[in-house]
């Protein structure tokens, strides 16, 4: 099934609507980016495309007067991600009979004109089009897993460890002001409960991980060298940075992740992780919240603000619960397949 993707150009969207392209069949998905050009005509538009048909003058005015689209492909699929995309979307699959798939709900367009909304269970959103998910998009490649061992392998020089637990940070956003303090004290005590287990711990970074918080992982990888496993720093890479997370998700004994990140969770829990969050922003809420709250109330995951957290769940959740089974083929992928059919 062809597919083709619009997208805001956010990592994470681009990821999830990835992932939905692969469940349907196209490991070869038409990227094609979209870009605000009126944040007034912008709004108009999807406030007005409740009640306004896709072909009516004024709407199609607005939705190009609010949009700079890229060529659209023919294809049997077009998938929206992001909010911005949605029109877009809708109007493109109008003008040539193809199914629209939305990852999210967009804002005040809704679901109803599309054919398929994949959306977080802790949004409540019902309907015959809507396919309601725990975690984001994501399906395990076991391709992605070796690519990365083998990469992991060189840069810890060829020694592949008995056991290891990953940490992985990501950083600071518009809507997410992460404590550097918290941050410290979760991390000693994470040093040091490896220690005392006797087992490696593996660190990577994003493009996001401010210097200080590089600085912090150097310092404590230079005075505890046994424990810590060489970190797979972005920033000092360059070039040759590398993904890891494929293989930490599969193979670490234990995970651990700062909480900003819907699809780094998701993906941990795809390929049968069962994370344990870095509390670190006290003031997140809205719909993030929503969704790690939801994932604990599951058993799909763990969180800790505080050392004593931390070391609460190491002591009460061993190994065995804190991995499962990799989900190759999560439940929402036949519903899709059966709206789209």
């Amino acid at each position: 099934m062809k597919v083709a993707i619009l997208t805001d150009g956010k990592p994470g969207h681009l990821s999830q609507a990835v992932a939905v392209s692969h469940a349907l069949g196209d490991r070869s998905p038409e990227i094609v980016r979209v870009e605000i050009r009126s944040s007034w005509a912008d709004t108009l538009a999807r406030t007005l495309s409740v009640s306004l048909p896709l072909d009516h003058p004024l709407l199609m005015a607005l939705i190009k007067r609010a949009y700079r689209v890229g060529e659209v492909p023919r294809a049997k699929v077009l998938i929206a991600c992001g909010t911005i995309t949605a029109l877009p979307t809708l109007l493109s699959a109008h003008r040539t009979g193809a199914k629209a798939v939305s990852i999210m709900v967009p804002s005040l367009v809704g679901p109803r004109a599309f054919d398929a909304v994949l959306a977080p269970q802790h949004d409540r959103i019902e309907g015959h089009n809507v396919v309601q998910l725990a975690v984001a998009p994501c399906i395990p490649e076991v391709e992605a897993v070796g690519e990365a061992r083998q990469h992991c392998l060189k840069h810890w020089g060829g020694e592949e460890p008995e056991r290891f637990w990953a940490l992985v940070l990501g950083g600071p956003a518009k809507d997410y002001q992460p404590s550097f303090e918290l941050l410290r004290e979760l991390f000693l005590e994470l040093e040091e409960r490896a220690r005392l287990s006797m087992t490696k711990l593996a660190v990577s970074t994003s493009r996001r991980t401010p210097p200080e918080w590089e600085e912090l992982i150097l310092e404590r990888v230079a005075k505890n060298r046994y424990t810590f496993l060489p970190p797979v720093l972005v920033s000092r890479l360059g070039e040759e940075a590398f993904n890891p997370l494929p293989y930490w998700f599969a193979r670490a004994e234990r995970v651990f992740i700062t909480e900003e990140s819907v699809s780094m969770i998701s993906e941990a829990i795809a390929y049968g992780a069962r994370p344990t969050l870095f509390r670190l922003d006290p003031k997140l809420g809205g719909k993030r919240l929503l969704f790690i709250l939801n994932l604990v109330e599951r058993g799909l995951i763990s969180a800790a603000s505080r050392p004593a957290e931390l070391a609460l769940v190491l002591e009460h959740l061993p190994p065995e619960v804190v991995r499962g089974e990799p989900i190759v083929k999560p439940p929402w992928v036949e519903k899709l397949w059966k709206l789209l059919s």
